[in-house]
């Protein structure tokens, strides 16, 4: 029988990526549906779109990634 494995998203403090680990600004790291919108907040693609992730690096800047790119997580 598999367990659960369950990572809470406010406990992400670093993820890994193939270009290396990425430190996450606390609380910022958030997983859903990968949608892309015009500048004025439209939904742009289709109706479905694949898992993502999202988060701001420590310096501010925002990271978006297919859930698939995420090799590991570190979490406190």
């Amino acid at each position: 029988m598999n367990q659960l494995v369950s990572v809470s998203v406010k406990t992400v403090e670093q993820v890994l990526l193939a270009d290396g680990w990425h430190s996450i600004k606390t609380g910022t790291f958030e997983i859903g549906e990968l949608a892309f919108v015009t500048s004025d907040a439209r939904f742009v693609g289709p109706d479905r779109g694949p898992q993502g992730v999202q988060w701001r690096e420590t310096d501010g800047s925002l990271v978006t990634c297919p859930l698939p790119a995420v090799l590991a997580i570190k979490s406190a």
